[in-house]
């Protein structure tokens, strides 16, 4: 799985007793492989390993499995895509009217802060608050209760400086 920006790689070997060691390897086209790490083997069956530096799109793994007799295995080879996010995106409230939860998709660029303000249409603040983004798709909620029905502008704006003005609807 791809986590932040890396993989995080998990397999579980069904025998170890006779491995001298496993060749974790890597390539963008899925044809041209190379080592980017070794696994000793140890008492347990379940193992790791985490590649950084990820190739924005495909990027392929396979296990080299290496016998204390000298022979090798392949594993089969599966494909992690990554797509970075480079820009946060505010994006339309999920539904509008609103009842009691305004939902906003947010697509963030990488782990920080997003503000929120309700404001009515003369201007004033009814509700504010804050809401921690993870890297890539998050869900803002922004709860209003007891709020009276009307229309209302919800101003977002996240740590890196983007900003949205939302028209919206309270039933």
């Amino acid at each position: 799985s791809i986590q932040q920006d890396e993989s995080q790689l998990y397999w579980t070997l069904s025998d170890n007793k006779d491995l001298a060691g496993i060749d974790v390897e890597y390539s963008i086209d899925g044809v041209s492989f190379r080592r980017i790490g070794v696994v000793a083997p140890g008492s347990s069956t379940n193992y790791n390993y985490i590649h950084r530096n990820l190739n924005i799109g495909s990027n392929y793994y396979r296990l080299k499995l290496r016998d204390k007799n000298g022979a090798s295995t392949y594993s089969k080879v599966i494909l992690l895509t990554y797509k970075k996010v480079a820009i946060t995106v505010i994006k339309a409230l999920k539904s509008n009217p609103v009842e009691r939860i305004a939902i906003v998709p947010v697509l963030s660029a990488s782990v920080q802060i997003i503000r929120w303000k309700l404001v009515d249409l003369q201007g004033r603040v009814i509700r504010s608050g804050m809401q921690n983004l993870l890297q890539g798709e998050n869900l803002v909620n922004a709860e209003l209760p007891n709020i009276p029905n009307g229309f209302y502008h919800l101003y977002l704006v996240t740590e890196d400086g983007v900003r949205a003005a939302l028209k919206m609807l309270k039933e």
